[in-house]
This record gives C-alpha cells, sequence and structure tokens, in this order.
C-alpha cells in the first residue's frame, strides 16, 4: 500500500495512483449512466422501429453513394423475381 500522508518520498506516486482509480472510476459510473439513458431511450421509441427506420437510412445512404452498385443488385433482384433464370 501507497501512504500519500506520512510517506516521506515518493509521494507523488500514490497521488498519480488515486487520481487514474478516481478517473477509472467515474469513467464506470458515466458508462453505466449512458447504458440507462440508452436503455429508455430506446424502451419508449421502440428498438424495432428505430432500428429499421435507421437501416434503411442507411441502406439508402449507400446507394445514393454507389449507383452503380445499386442498378446491379436492382437488375439481379428483378431477373431472380420476375424471371425463371
Amino acid at each position: 500500500m501507497i501512504d500519500i500522508f506520512t510517506a516521506t518520498e515518493n509521494k507523488w506516486v500514490g497521488v498519480v495512483a488515486l487520481i487514474f482509480s478516481i478517473m477509472g472510476a467515474l469513467t464506470c459510473v458515466g458508462m453505466v449512466f449512458n447504458f440507462i439513458k440508452f436503455v429508455k431511450y430506446y424502451k419508449s421509441e421502440g428498438l424495432d422501429r428505430k432500428a429499421i427506420a435507421e437501416a434503411g437510412q442507411a441502406a439508402a445512404q449507400y446507394a445514393k453513394d454507389h449507383p452503380d452498385q445499386a442498378r446491379e443488385v436492382a437488375t439481379a433482384a428483378y431477373h431472380s423475381t420476375y424471371t425463371n433464370g
């Protein structure tokens, strides 16, 4: 154990360890706080509805950024759905 109050030398080691311990504890508290906020938010908004909306937005943005790939996928889906080959 590092005695930061009555030690005659190297007190800085204990002070630095204490600072890092406090920062680690505050980080854990912050993560738990954010997790609880996220759970409350998704319970109120509906996780399924929110996830589908976000996935749709991501897919639409990707299709906008890559129109050639979107055209290829649409053509392949059309041919596999409406033709026999």
